[in-house]
C-alpha cells in the first residue's frame, strides 16, 4: 500500500484541491471588490441624479414664477391699452392706422 506522503497521485490531488480553493477565494475576493466598487459608482450616480432632479425642480419653479410675472405684465399692459382707447378713441384709431400703414410699407419695400 502506498504511503500518502510519497504517493504522487495523492500529492497532485491535494495540490489541485488547494489550487481550486485558492482560485475560489481569489474570485470571491475579486467579486467582492467589484461589488464594492459598483456600489460606490451606483451611489455616486444616484446622488448625481438626485442633484439633477433638484436643479430641474428649481428651474421649473423659477420658470413658473417668471411666466406668472410676464402674464401679470401683459395683463397690466392690456388694461392700460384698453384705458387709453376708452379715454382717447380718436387718437387710438389714428395711431393704429399709422402703425398699420408703416408696417405695410416696410413689408412691401422688403419684398421688392
Amino acid at each position: 500500500m502506498a504511503d500518502h506522503n510519497t504517493d504522487p497521485t495523492h500529492a497532485a490531488s491535494g495540490s489541485v484541491g488547494e489550487n481550486t480553493e485558492r482560485f475560489k477565494q481569489a474570485t470571491s475576493d475579486a467579486t467582492g471588490h467589484t461589488r464594492e466598487a459598483a456600489g460606490h459608482v451606483a451611489s455616486r450616480v444616484e446622488h448625481g441624479m438626485h442633484r439633477g432632479a433638484d436643479k430641474l425642480a428649481g428651474t421649473a419653479e423659477r420658470s413658473r414664477e417668471a411666466l406668472h410675472k410676464a402674464k401679470d405684465h401683459a395683463d397690466n399692459w392690456k388694461h392700460k391699452a384698453c384705458d387709453h382707447i376708452r379715454d382717447k378713441p380718436t387718437q387710438s384709431v389714428v395711431m393704429a392706422a399709422a402703425a398699420g400703414w408703416l408696417l405695410g410699407w416696410a413689408l412691401h419695400r422688403r419684398h421688392h
